[in-house]
């Protein structure tokens, strides 16, 4: 039902390693590269849109940490920021203590 991707600071040997047999659950992997701006510039989720042909209103990225956040507003899409993470952003609209509730608030996107 949901189209999933992946952008990471992380490069592409370590992202591969991290997600194992996981890695076919997601469209397209966004990895650092050392040559594209990295997170919070937006490009890397507009370059990712557009391979969906995707726009903002279809998108939420979910994330750990200030950084992600600042990706999200600087691209103009919906933030959820989990609290199992490194970071500590209390005030977003929508919170996640667990994994299920990342699909609750999804739902809500939905209507």
């Amino acid at each position: 039902k949901y189209i999933l991707n992946i952008l990471t600071s992380k490069d592409k040997i370590r992202t591969k390693k991290f997600l194992g047999n996981n890695v076919t659950l997601f469209r397209h992997i966004e990895c650092d590269d050392k040559t594209t701006k990295g997170k919070p510039d937006p490009s890397r989720i507009i370059k990712i849109m557009k391979n969906l042909k995707a726009n903002k209103s279809q998108c939420v990225y979910i994330g750990d940490t200030n950084i992600d956040y600042q990706t999200a507003k600087n691209s103009n899409i919906d933030f959820i920021f989990v609290l199992w993470g490194y970071g500590k952003r209390y005030n977003n609209k929508y919170k996640c203590k667990k994994f299920s509730d990342i699909l609750k608030i999804l739902k809500y996107f939905e209507d």
